[in-house]
């Protein structure tokens, strides 16, 4: 796929708006709070519920999958780790936490630094972490 100026999308577009431009393709489901759709084979874009509508809230540059790091694993129990970490979004039964960064701005923020790693931890349904991911994001105003 071949960009032009016409294929920018902006923080806070819709997911039709965004849809629009990059096509349907690869539709996941990122820890049952936001889906991301891929774009161009390198981004992702993050969405997130906005007043009934999903919106684009940051650009998903790359995605790693671990059993283990900076000292949490797979198969640890949530309440033995939360306390270590900060600045932490959770919604349903996942987690994004940051350990880069400003940690007083929102991870979901557009005010957030660029390439701040945030992990997301799927729990399991008796508090177990059953998956860690490890995204390179870049929370800019517009993605090409």
């Amino acid at each position: 796929m071949t960009t032009t100026d016409d294929d920018v999308f902006y923080y806070g577009d819709t997911k039709e708006t965004v849809e629009e431009i990059v096509g349907t393709n690869s539709k996941l489901v990122l820890t049952g709070m936001y889906n991301y759709l891929k774009y161009n084979d390198d981004i992702n874009v993050l969405y997130r519920e906005d007043g009934g509508e999903e919106r684009a809230v940051l650009f998903i540059i790359d995605m790693q999958q671990y059993s283990t790091y900076q000292g949490i694993h797979v198969g640890d129990k949530w309440s033995d780790v939360e306390g270590k970490l900060k600045n932490v979004a959770s919604k349903g039964n996942g987690r994004l936490i940051a350990f880069d960064g400003d940690i007083s701005v929102d991870p979901l923020s557009v005010e957030k630094a660029n390439d701040w790693f945030m992990i997301s931890y799927i729990l399991e349904d008796d508090g177990t972490i059953e998956n860690i991911s490890l995204y390179d994001v870049q929370a800019g105003a517009s993605c090409k």
